[in-house]
């Protein structure tokens, strides 16, 4: 797996990416070939500094070769010094140190970012981002303290927040004054808005639609909630267990199989609260029937 900063060496040249940090990546960028007939053409190398802390002096950062066979033009110390020497360029496109404001970073790839980031508009800020994560379109004040792995996040605006998103988790739209606290694996925030609240996803748990102040407490493996209003609550859901709509101050306080999957495939909980009074309606599927 490549590790910022990545470069690519040819016999004449120092390349990176403002997109990516894979190797791979910059090859096809540029339009490289890789191999020849007397081997490979060009030299895959990573500078990285200790625990990932981009603050360090770039004198510090560990030099290695990301390939087993070198180039027939490889020189160790001058190849080594090329590499060092675009070190300074790499780090101010990649990297926003502590007390740095970088303003209109439209989609770039930030590897790590301790200062402001103003982008893509407005006042938004991200902190920290590691890895592969991305953050397409920022607007308003809205902030990202924490994204590792591939997460995503597409748009935001208003006051929205993501405090933290680790491994492939996606957040696809987040307007008004909406929090995602905790998003881990696959899951998905397809869309939020008002003041409504993630506070844990884990799995490939999906939230397709959120307003007012709903929260969602805890979602495991590939549970669904549809649509989700008022003051509405899921404290815990598991499985392939499904919320299709909830209204007003209407509550699931557990969803998830009895026994084990194997037995119940499935599990509906249809929450409708248009009273004020808590409804809940629970069926539980399995092969059988219900």
């Amino acid at each position: 797996m490549c590790r910022p900063a990545s470069m690519v060496l040819t016999k004449d040249a120092v390349l990176w990416s403002r997109r990516s940090e894979s190797h791979e990546d910059i090859i096809r960028e540029y339009e490289l070939h890789a191999d020849g007939v007397g081997g490979p053409n060009l030299l895959r190398v990573e500078l990285t500094p200790a625990g990932n802390d981009y603050r360090l002096p770039l004198d510090e950062w560990a030099f290695r070769c990301d390939q087993d066979i070198m180039p027939p033009w490889f020189d160790a110390e001058p190849d080594v010094a090329r590499a060092r020497n675009a070190l300074p360029d790499w780090l101010a496109a990649k990297v926003v140190l502590p007390g740095e404001v970088r303003e209109h970073v439209d989609n770039a790839h930030i590897v790590a970012a301790y200062g402001t980031i103003q982008s893509m508009y407005g006042s938004s800020v991200v902190e920290y981002m590691y890895g592969s994560s991305v953050v397409q379109s920022m607007h308003g004040s809205s902030v990202v303290k924490y994204m590792t792995g591939s997460s995503v996040v597409k748009y935001m605006t208003g006051s929205s927040v993501v405090k933290s998103m680790i491994g492939s988790s996606v957040v696809k739209s987040m307007i008004g004054s909406s929090v995602v606290e905790r998003m881990y694996d696959s899951s998905v925030v397809k869309y939020m808005t008002d003041s409504s609240v993630v506070q844990s996803m884990y799995g490939s748990s999906v939230v397709e639609s959120m307003y007012g102040s709903s929260v969602v407490q805890r979602m495991y493996g590939s549970s669904v909630v549809e649509s989700m209003y008022g003051s509405s609550v899921v404290e815990y859901m598991t499985g392939s267990s499904v919320v299709k709509s909830m209204y007003g101050s209407s509550v699931v306080t557990r969803i998830y199989p009895p026994v084990s999957p194997d037995i119940l495939k499935s599990s509906e909980a249809v929450l409708i609260d248009r009273s004020g009074d808590k409804v809940v309606y629970y069926v539980g599927k399995d092969e059988g029937g219900e």
